[in-house]
């Protein structure tokens, strides 16, 4: 999550704003708005039997969050900056797991083989 993070921020701070926001405001549609917003009723042709089909919420949803996911994605994979960013969120994520300081007791457990639970 730290290295996708970093890079889709820095591809929106970077080159590609309006996408970004875009992707992002089409999934958070997707995923707040209300179930019954995307049940809709689709007009069918006279060869595939004519009136009204319902199509499910959920399709609607699934297409509108692999949409967004894709166009993320995409920005991220196809974009230098994207790639930057990725790099950006491992150097940070590695030099937090360099630097971290964990308590002594807990190192000293550790080393006598006792697990906290005990």
């Amino acid at each position: 999550n730290i290295l996708f993070g970093s890079a889709v921020a820095w591809v929106a701070l970077m080159c590609r704003p309006f996408l970004v926001m875009i992707c992002v405001l089409v999934q958070a549609i997707a995923l707040l708005a209300p179930p019954e917003a995307f049940d809709v009723d689709v007009l069918q042709t006279k060869s595939a039997g004519g009136g009204y089909r319902s199509v499910g919420g959920a399709w609607i949803r699934v297409c509108l969050l692999l949409a967004s996911q894709c166009g993320l994605w995409a920005c991220v994979l196809l974009t230098r900056a994207g790639w930057q960013g990725l790099l950006l969120g491992s150097v940070a994520s590695v030099t937090h797991a360099f630097f971290r300081i964990r308590p002594k007791t807990e190192v000293i457990k550790e080393m006598l083989g006792l697990k906290k639970g005990q």
